[in-house]
């Protein structure tokens, strides 16, 4: 993405947010209190999938395993 500095076109200092900072945003808020989606559920399912993720990477040979 590009923004206009000057008299030129410049690359935009844009960096990605986190899932937990969007999770903040007020319009994702409201989209998800209309789906009736818990933030603190939520944000427990990504605590979560992480923490398996990362295990699994760990330990390659065991990937897919309970």
């Amino acid at each position: 993405m590009c923004a206009i500095r000057g008299r030129g076109w410049y690359p935009a200092d844009f960096t990605e947010l986190t899932l937990f900072q969007l999770l903040e945003d007020p319009v994702i808020r409201l989209l998800m209190s209309s789906d009736r989606v818990d933030p603190d559920e939520l944000r427990a399912l990504f605590t979560d999938l992480r923490a398996r993720l990362t295990r699994d990477e760990m330990a390659p040979g065991e990937a897919g395993r309970t």
